[in-house]
């Protein structure tokens, strides 16, 4: 194949569950290049009976490339593909004013990068367009509660030196964090409005958005409160939830307790405040890696290699 979708980070978690659904999906490995650090190169990363290898993502060439998809924050990297002859797509906020992939059938710009939508966006979207349909949105509100994994496995390394630094009493710094994580809650900026708006699909939504970092590894939770246009009782918006793909539990539910294994978003505490039949609450509580963040990426990369393919 003289045209090929190239993965950076690809020893990281996002990456591992990434690989695992192109594989189900059939996308051929011969049009995969696997990059990552140079203290990874060269590691085999298992497909199917075979396996891939991985080279250097800093020394690589980045030319005869469908498409680069970069998983995680790489500033050095993020220079050197601002050169690329492709797209290059990432849910990070790596650059100003980079066009949003909106899902299949979204054009994509022959090079340049482009903004796949954040994870806490992409988690509660098909809840918020199945309570749309059903009867419309007038206003959203948003609070994200992200673990270190939204910075990538750099995130989640940093955390783990960081606690154990101040565990043995020894003076820490921030990493790739504004403030030290361990043992700490900082609100940091939240995604984009503008974006949310476009994969809400209505102009008219008053939107509010705000993000916490918390001292976890993994997981991801968002507090949702929403006001409808018209009327749904609990167990009409309940059902609209479960067919948009979420689970219920009456137990509390948790990133670690019920997201472990497999690909699902939980909701809690669905209610509505006062009694407004308009107006509902809930949590929604998932894995920050395997959720809607992996289907923008999936969908973009099928979008690229049909072109080649």
């Amino acid at each position: 194949m003289s045209r090929r979708l190239a993965v950076t980070h690809a020893g990281g978690p996002l990456a591992e569950a990434l690989l695992e659904q192109f594989q189900e999906s059939g996308i051929p490995p011969d049009s995969l290049v696997l990059l990552d650090r140079e203290d990874r190169v060269g590691k085999r990363i298992a497909w199917g009976d075979s396996w891939l290898s991985v080279e250097d993502q800093h020394d690589f060439d980045y030319e005869n490339l469908v498409g680069v998809l970069l998983l995680e924050a790489d500033a050095e990297l993020v220079d050197l593909l601002q050169h690329a002859d492709c797209p290059v797509l990432s849910h990070l906020p790596l650059v100003e004013q980079a066009p949003l992939f909106t899902g299949a059938g979204c054009p994509l710009p022959e090079q340049g990068f482009v903004k796949l939508p954040a994870a806490e966006q992409a988690t509660v979207l098909p809840g918020l367009q199945a309570l749309g349909q059903r009867a419309g949105l007038e206003s959203l509100h948003l609070v994200s509660i992200v673990s270190a994994m939204h910075l990538g496995q750099t995130g989640v390394d940093d955390l783990a030196s960081q606690t154990i630094g101040l565990l043995n009493s020894r003076d820490i710094d921030a990493g790739v964090f504004p403030q030290p994580l361990a043992f700490n809650l900082i609100p940091v900026p939240p995604g984009s409005d503008d974006e949310l708006m476009q994969l809400v699909g209505g102009d008219r939504i008053r939107l509010g958005q705000q993000q916490l970092l918390a001292p976890a590894f993994h997981g991801l939770a968002i507090a949702v409160a929403l006001r409808l246009r018209q009327g749904l009782d609990l167990e009409q918006a309940e059902n609209a939830l479960r067919e948009a793909g979420f689970r219920f539990s009456d137990e509390a539910v948790s990133p670690r307790s019920h997201c472990q294994e497999g690909s699902d978003s939980w909701v809690a505490q669905l209610q509505q405040p006062q009694q407004d039949a308009q107006g509902l609450q809930f949590w929604v509580v998932a894995d920050s890696v395997k959720n809607g963040t992996l289907r923008f990426y999936r969908e973009a990369a099928e979008f690229l290699l049909k072109s080649v393919l």
